[in-house]
């Protein structure tokens, strides 16, 4: 076993010294490697990055929105549907939405008045400045200024419309999808009411069709056939399309590279045995076995389109970057060296074959 090993171990070592000899093929094929690499970036790369850009801009947080709505009071929605939804997969966050009201400051009998909604769950995390997203029932937050409007002084108070009231116990600011709050007061329910609409958001925008699909099974409803769903199928499509159609082009462009590559190290690899050939003569008479001679051109085919790959990923990333301001995915990134290291194995293996197969007798014969 120990023979076996240091024997790998002088194959390994002899395979990498014998990259400068010869140092022109070592550096043609790394050479050729490496602007593989960059071309794989330039092209696929490039595409791979501008489709995240695009994708990001596509997942946006309306776009992840599913909207269900009672419009007719028919359906009766359940509040305890919020605490099932929150559980299902691809869920974000959901929350329900009461009717809307007119409510003004208590102290103040027809003083300004602003729109308040009572909510069912805890407050989504687009609520934000919050110290804690459970408020007690009866408690509400209110949009930047809405407080002074109805003018209080430390934006707390207490509003009412005469049979429905709240007390507002700091501001916050909300972020899209639900940034038309920042001009309401919402309020946490009392339970005496349930809710019409039920706010969704899903973690991705592949996420829309399987969670509404999730959500018509789960919500708790009186008469849940008049509910009714909204999303953006269209936004769900077109993202799909653009993630396939450049997939598809991707695979061609890469494919045709990998070919070229394998083509071009094979012909420098024969041209490299060709040069070889009485080194390669001489070993076999000293008792090199033709496994020995494979493995010692494939390893050095290897170490040189190692260096290409490195260099030319490394080059690549930059030039992605630079263009897209912005990189593929790491699986990528990681699989073009890969890739093109095994591609220059399979285009050395035709060279390394025929290297062991050569007939030292004949070489050596030759003056």
């Amino acid at each position: 076993m120990n023979s076996k090993l240091e024997l790998a171990g002088a194959l390994v070592l002899d395979a990498w010294r014998k990259l400068r000899y010869p140092l022109v093929p070592s550096l043609v094929l790394a050479l050729i490697v490496a602007a593989a690499a960059v071309a794989v970036f330039a092209t696929s790369g490039l595409a791979l990055a501008s489709q995240q850009r695009a994708l990001e801009r596509l997942n946006s947080p309306e776009g992840r929105m599913i909207v269900v709505s009672d419009s007719n009071g028919n359906a009766r929605i359940d509040p305890a549907s919020v605490a099932v939804i929150e559980t299902l997969s691809g869920v974000e966050w959901a929350v329900g939405v009461g009717p809307s009201r007119t409510v003004a400051a208590g102290a103040f009998q027809g003083g300004p008045s602003v729109t308040a909604r009572e909510i069912f769950g805890d407050l989504p995390p687009v609520v934000e400045n919050l110290e804690r997203r459970s408020l007690l029932p009866g408690q509400a937050i209110s949009g930047p200024g809405v407080a002074q409007q109805l003018g209080f002084e430390d934006s707390t108070g207490h509003v009412t419309d005469g049979v429905f009231a709240a007390d507002v116990v700091r501001e916050a600011d909300v972020a899209p999808p639900l940034s038309s709050w920042n001009d309401e007061i919402i309020v946490v329910s009392s339970g005496q009411t349930s809710p019409v609409t039920l706010l969704v958001s899903v973690t991705d925008i592949h996420q829309l069709q399987p969670v509404q699909l999730a959500l018509r099974a789960s919500i708790i409803a009186e008469n849940p056939n008049d509910l009714a769903f909204e999303i953006d199928d269209g936004l769900a499509q077109l993202s799909q399309d653009v993630i396939d159609d450049l997939a598809a082009s991707s695979r061609q462009t890469v494919s045709a590279l990998l070919a070229l590559v394998a083509l071009l190290v094979a012909a420098v690899q024969f041209g490299r045995v060709t040069s070889m050939a009485r080194e390669i003569g001489r070993r076999r008479a000293l008792g090199a076995t033709r496994s020995m001679i494979v493995g010692s051109v494939l390893l050095g085919s290897g170490f040189a389109a190692a260096l290409g790959a490195v260099v030319g990923t490394a080059a690549g990333v930059a030039i992605t970057y630079t263009v897209a301001q912005a990189v593929p995915r790491l699986e990528f990134i990681l699989s073009v060296p890969v890739l093109l290291l095994l591609t220059a194995l399979v285009g050395a293996a035709l060279p390394a074959i025929r290297a062991s197969r050569l007939d030292p007798v004949a070489i050596l014969r030759v003056p």
